[in-house]
């Protein structure tokens, strides 16, 4: 599945739901089809900063190929982070970089959060988008790519 059908299958699952309640536990459903997080993933370097929950997320080159592991304490932020790995994970620099990735601010996924969640999804969503994903634009700049190296972007 391309990462434009991805975002249109969710888009179209969550437009489907009317209740808040509702969305809040689709949310928590789709926190069960994470990955499994390998063990040194929590480690601080991995962490995003001033979140209220604990968010570890990292992008690395494989075979070419982008690779996410991404975990989190809470079940919501679980939710999201599904969402982007399989947005964007085991994807090349080239499929991503054709792609804006609008998913997040399409889905209004606030509704359904308390102002506190409102504030450290933002808070995320930034911090991600500044820091790997070149100013939220999913485009993959790579000044260096070593495999298995973390990515460094611009």
């Amino acid at each position: 599945m391309t990462i434009q059908e991805t975002e249109q299958k969710y888009l179209e699952q969550f437009a489907q739901i009317d209740d808040e309640f509702d969305k809040y536990t689709w949310m928590m459903y789709l926190a069960g089809k994470l990955p499994q997080a390998a063990e040194e993933l929590h480690r601080d370097e991995n962490l995003l900063k001033d979140c209220q929950s604990k968010v570890w997320f990292t992008m690395t080159m494989e075979n070419g190929r982008v690779r996410i592991q991404a975990d989190s304490d809470t079940l919501i932020i679980k939710g999201l982070l599904t969402m982007m790995t399989e947005l964007l994970d085991n994807r090349t620099p080239g499929e991503i970089r054709q792609h804006d990735i609008l998913l997040f601010r399409r889905l209004d996924v606030e509704s359904v959060l308390n102002d506190a969640r409102k504030a450290g999804m933002n808070l995320g969503v930034n911090q991600l988008e500044a820091h790997y994903l070149a100013g939220g634009n999913v485009d993959l700049s790579l000044i260096h790519i070593s495999e298995p190296t973390r990515l460094q972007l611009i």
